[in-house]
């Protein structure tokens, strides 16, 4: 009996291994909106192509696009990046443009000319805000003697900067259209529907939405003065924000981690005054796994689209989980550090110069996404998908066969050195490859704790289009059989279905 086997479920790993350990590691999956051979699939995530090659200790802290060009804070300074065509190739270089102060991410928004950058108190430095503006590059620190620093974030809404203190206890604004002077003492206010402290700022469709640690408070600009933002009466949301660093804008809401009162953290998406969860309970158990200091410090967002999916990043600092709201499906994307798949390493992403370009949370590297790059700044990144258990009812089953349904005959024209990582002793480790890139097929018994197999099959060499991987004379597999493919190739990959001879 011929089977499909569900392989694009994407991340849904149980507290119970031997319940649900699914995962998709670098592997995208999508549902077709029409009718084709199956109902779902997996694509390879894009790699990231090499703009500029940083220190490897200048870790990105910001990014941000003013007037079309993006900036970024990569350790202490700030850098434009530009673009100049050379003989019809574009060639980037960064300028510098200032020193930045403190360790940790920073926020940052513009009123179109000019870009505010807040460096939040840290362990080190009280913090401090800055403006930047162009044509003459000036950075320079907000020191108006009624700028109520220190700042936690800043947002942009309505020619106002709108900044909230950090000792979490009201929201101030900028002068009209000028985020340098003029500051008014009385230009703040509070979100009193409930005593939390204010965690962070939104903001959408002209409001702006004031996070607390357990309530957000919808505000709008009424023109009075001094203040000229009023709460939106009966606009309490009763979920608070977690992370600080994850409030995005998703999907025509605002997106972040957060919850209620005595709740634990979940992925949230706001809009007029509505809620919708978008994690899911293998999410949040993943999330509460966290400590409080790892939630608050550790955890941010980033989005983008690419190929009609829109994708939204929670970053924690041991993987990335991605939801991609036209296919409804989460799944992890990862980097190698060393020698082992690490935390994902993109820090930022912002669209600038028709590219998706990121910042890098291990060097100060810029690069850029790319559907038609395998690999993550020249190395080697492993694709890994984890069925779900191969359940018959709580019978041992006879397997003929296991097909994977690929798109095949993508390999290289030439075997080429590939960088697979980093030795202990800090050398690159090399290996060499892609001509005949290969998927291995593993499994598991005890609830996908240890794999057996690693049996590896071709994909087809370059043209071999009509190549079928293909494992034969399994025998009998155990009841609830976890089932493991990966792919290591530096090729694209294509994942279309999984099927079976059952016996």
């Amino acid at each position: 009996m011929r089977t499909t086997l569900p392989i694009a479920a994407g991340f849904y790993t149980s507290d119970a291994l031997p319940l649900s350990a699914q995962r998709a590691v670098n592997w995208r999956p999508s549902v077709p909106q029409t009718a084709t051979i199956t109902d779902a699939n997996l694509f390879s995530t894009e790699g990231i192509v090499g703009l500029i090659t940083g220190s490897v200790l200048d870790e990105c802290r910001g990014a941000h696009v003013l007037a079309g060009i993006p900036y970024f804070v990569i350790s202490n300074a700030l850098y434009r990046l530009d673009r100049t065509i050379v003989g019809g190739t574009d060639v980037f270089a960064t300028v510098l443009l200032g020193a930045i102060v403190g360790n940790d991410r920073v926020y940052m928004a513009d009123n179109g000319t000019q870009l505010c950058i807040v460096a939040v108190p840290d362990t080190v430095t009280a913090g401090k805000s800055y403006i930047f503006t162009a044509s003459p590059d000036t950075l320079t620190e907000i020191t108006d003697v009624n700028f109520d620093g220190p700042a936690s974030s800043v947002k942009y809404i309505n020619g106002y900067f709108q900044f909230h203190k950090s000792d979490g206890k009201k929201f101030f604004n900028s002068p009209l259209n000028n985020g340098l002077t003029g500051y008014d003492p009385l230009d703040f206010n509070v979100a009193e529907a409930d005593p939390d402290q204010i965690r962070g700022l939104g903001v959408l469709n002209n409001q702006l939405y004031v996070f607390g640690s357990e309530t957000t408070q919808i505000f709008r600009d009424i023109g009075r003065a001094p203040s000229p933002f009023s709460p939106v009466v009966g606009a309490t949301i009763d979920i608070g924000l977690f992370s600080p660093q994850t409030v995005v804008k998703f999907g025509g809401g605002l997106a972040f981690v957060g919850g209620g009162v005595d709740e634990s953290p979940a992925v949230w998406l706001v809009s007029s005054g509505q809620k919708r969860k978008l994690s899911t309970i293998a999410i949040e158990n993943e999330l509460s796994k966290l400590t409080i200091e790892q939630i608050e410090g550790q955890v941010f967002s980033w989005v983008y689209a690419e190929s009609g999916a829109y994708m939204l990043g929670i970053a924690t600092p041991n993987t990335c989980y991605v939801y991609d709201i036209i296919n409804d499906r989460w799944h992890e994307r990862q980097s190698i550090d060393g020698s082992s798949l690490e935390a994902y390493r993109v820090s930022h992403i912002v669209t600038a110069y028709g590219r998706t370009i990121v910042g890098d949370t291990i060097t100060g590297n810029i690069g850029e996404l790319s559907e038609d790059e395998p690999l993550e700044y020249g190395i080697l990144t492993p694709r890994l998908i984890t069925s779900r258990p191969f359940d018959n009812s709580g019978n041992s089953v006879n397997v003929a066969s296991i097909e994977a349904v690929i798109e095949s005959g993508v390999g290289l024209s030439n075997d080429t050195q590939i960088q697979t990582g980093i030795s202990a002793s800090g050398q690159p480790v090399y290996a060499t490859g892609g001509s005949d890139p290969q998927i291995t097929l593993s499994w598991s018994d005890d609830g996908a704790r240890t794999y057996d197999g690693f049996i590896s099959r071709s994909m087809g060499k370059i043209g071999e289009h009509m190549h079928r991987p293909m494992w034969n004379r399994l025998g009998r597999f155990a009841r609830q059989r976890v089932l493991q493919f990966e792919v290591t190739s530096p090729t694209k990959a294509t994942l279309i279905k999984v099927e079976a001879d059952i016996g």
